[in-house]
Parts: C-alpha cells; sequence; structure tokens
C-alpha cells in the first residue's frame, strides 16, 4: 500500500498494529467513540477491517 508523508490519526495509539498503518493513505480511526459518532453523523456504518491473521484490535474507515 502507498504511503503518505504526513501521518493519521493512528500516529497517537500505543497499538504496534495500528502505528504500522499511521502513514497509510486511508483516514483510519481507531475502534471507539470517535468512529462512531462520526459514522452516525454522516448516517455510515463502522466496518472493521479484515485481516488475514488474528488481531486483538479493531479499526474503524468511514
Amino acid at each position: 500500500m502507498p504511503t503518505n508523508n504526513k501521518p493519521n490519526r493512528l500516529i497517537v495509539e500505543k497499538s504496534p498494529y495500528l502505528l504500522q498503518h499511521a502513514h497509510n493513505p486511508v483516514d483510519w480511526f481507531p475502534w471507539g467513540e470517535e468512529a462512531f459518532e462520526k459514522a452516525q453523523r454522516e448516517n455510515k456504518i463502522p466496518q472493521n477491517s479484515k485481516n488475514d491473521s488474528p488481531k486483538l484490535y479493531k479499526q474503524c474507515m468511514i
């Protein structure tokens, strides 16, 4: 996946898994209130990322 020089909001997360996506050109949200509030405002459904390996952390793309 291409990367951005400017990090997204995942740059402040502690999870190594989420940090590896901090420079992706995707508007990622960590799974939490901010993601759910934005989804509700925009009448969208939060989506879990799907990966080949099991992860303890979820993320949300809106």
